[in-house]
């Protein structure tokens, strides 16, 4: 697990996405956002080899607690609702414990609004 949950070193997430972009992947700077109530949110961007560049979201617990639900859950939740034709972002790579990352997974990262408040006003 990494020791300061207030810093996501890039290289340390580079081996997990390469899982799903291939060998070679470069992850940028990650930056963690306000929003995702008891998760943590990291928006990053990943280059593939063949130069596409992957903008991602990663979902990780910030530990353990009471009443905590696993990220495989909503992994699980998120690919359902994409399987039924629900507009969800794709989700890419649920994280492993060989990860050293935590619990969590990794999504595209689409534009749009996350704040309830803001989204019934609207």
């Amino acid at each position: 697990m990494l020791g300061s949950m207030a810093r996501l070193d890039s290289a340390a997430l580079a081996p997990a996405v390469a899982r799903f972009l291939g060998v070679g992947v470069v992850v940028g700077e990650t930056r963690r956002v306000s929003g995702g109530a008891s998760r943590e949110t990291w928006l990053f961007d990943a280059t593939s080899s063949d130069g596409v560049t992957h903008a991602l979201v990663l979902r990780r617990d910030p530990g353990a607690f009471a009443g905590q639900t696993d990220r495989a859950t909503e992994y699980g939740l998120l690919a359902a609702a994409a399987a039924a034709g629900v507009p969800v972002p794709t989700v890419r790579l649920l994280l492993e414990p060989g990860d050293n990352l935590g619990s969590g997974f990794v999504m595209d990262r689409i534009e749009g609004e996350t704040i309830p408040r803001k989204i019934l006003r609207d």
